[in-house]
């Protein structure tokens, strides 16, 4: 399903510490089998977590902060601020940017209720 919402040639990149990538260094990766491989695990897994995401503007593309409550927590936790581009209305990158970015946008790092902005 999601693979239908991105382009063949989307880029993918995560900052140190956002969406999952836990290095010092920036992560990429491209096309959309490489990208529907990469989030297999958070989407499909057994002890996949719930997700939510917020749509948002950042730098006047199309966002949304993700946030996600892993199995058995009560709270959702910031996950990461993602920058969607597109073309045609197709997906071509997707931009992580870390949680400690929330607060500029007024989005609550953590939330126990379905609205992060409430």
């Amino acid at each position: 399903m999601i693979g239908a919402l991105l382009r063949d040639d989307v880029r993918v990149s995560h900052a140190p510490g956002a969406g999952g990538n836990s290095t010092d260094a920036t992560v990429w990766y491209s096309g959309r089998d490489a990208v529907i491989a990469a989030w297999w695990p958070i989407l499909h897994a057994d002890d996949r977590p719930d997700i939510r995401m917020v749509p948002l503007r950042l730098a006047g593309d199309a966002g949304v902060a993700t946030y996600i409550r892993m199995q058995g927590s009560a709270e959702f936790i910031a996950f990461a601020l993602n920058s969607l581009t597109t073309v045609d209305g197709i997906i071509s990158e997707v931009a992580a940017y870390p949680v400690e970015l929330f607060s500029r946008f007024g989005l609550a790092e953590r939330f126990s209720t379905p609205d992060p902005a409430s």
